[in-house]
């Protein structure tokens, strides 16, 4: 299985069972809690403090829900970006010259590659970084070979 495709699936299980847990956590109020009933002291503050909190939160409980689901949409569009970037590199992986890429992309990495130029550290490149993609263009146009 795709290692991108498996930790999103391994996020997706995480955040299954935190909503899980936020459902559970939102229905602890209603149980009926009878602190003495508990043994131990540490146990007994725990629950209590839990019960205790959990009633007092119960209305903020659609705020942790719509984090979750903030969350979720933000890793699926994570995942979509590996996934696309993933088969951009193997498209570009079996092509050894420029000029073998399809068209779109050529005009999309021409396009981009000035956006970066023109502005490197909003990319996150140092300025000393648009030699190189200057440089990288200019082979790609020459017709040097990629690789």
């Amino acid at each position: 299985m795709n290692l991108v495709l498996k930790d999103f699936i391994l996020d997706l299980d995480r955040l299954r069972r935190m909503l899980e847990l936020a459902q559970r956590l939102s229905a602890f109020p209603s149980f009926a809690f009878e602190p003495e009933v508990i043994s131990s002291e540490p146990l007994r503050e725990a629950v209590t403090y839990l019960h205790v909190t959990t009633k007092d939160s119960h209305s903020d409980m659609p705020i942790l829900n719509g984090v979750l689901l903030l969350y979720l949409a933000g890793r699926f569009e994570n995942f979509v970006r590996e996934v696309f970037e993933d088969l951009c590199d193997s498209l570009a992986g079996e092509c050894a010259e420029f000029s073998h890429l399809p068209k779109q992309m050529q005009e999309n990495l021409v396009r981009y590659t000035a956006d970066v130029i023109a502005s490197p550290r909003k990319y996150g490149h140092a300025e000393n970084g648009v030699v190189a993609f200057v440089s990288m263009l200019a082979d790609n146009l020459t017709g040097r070979p990629l690789n």
